[in-house]
């Protein structure tokens, strides 16, 4: 009964694992054959909590917020560190949030609309 109970258990514990970390983002990543890339993903709650964070000056898609939060989780990954210690990345690509709704800025501000996407980064390293 023991065994039969901590088998069931198991899938529950691991797929905890997976969910976006405490800081409303998910890192996610990519290696082909001598490239590295990775997309990073932030919650509707994230955006939300930093919502009058400005714009980076070194990406200017991305939030100082944003920018912040993704060097930290690429540093603890140890993922896009060159031969000299130092984070070494660009963004290649935003896709904003997708809504399933023609006039989504309206309903949006007007309802509290949430997203079917979040906001997703896609970047390389370099």
């Amino acid at each position: 009964m023991r065994l039969f109970l901590s088998l069931i258990s198991l899938p529950i514990f691991s797929s905890c694992f997976f969910a976006p970390n405490s800081d409303g983002v998910k890192l996610n990543f990519f290696q082909s054959k001598n490239k590295q890339s990775f997309s990073f993903v932030v919650s509707e709650r994230f955006l939300q909590h930093h919502q009058g964070s400005e714009s980076s000056a070194l990406y200017p898609a991305m939030t100082n917020a944003e920018l912040r939060v993704l060097m930290k989780n690429l540093r603890n990954n140890k993922y896009c560190i060159n031969k000299d210690a130092d984070l070494s990345f660009k963004i290649k690509s935003k896709q904003e949030k997708i809504y399933d709704i023609t006039f989504s800025g309206l309903i949006e501000q007007n309802y509290n609309a949430k997203p079917i996407s979040p906001v997703t980064y896609f970047g390389e390293c370099i």
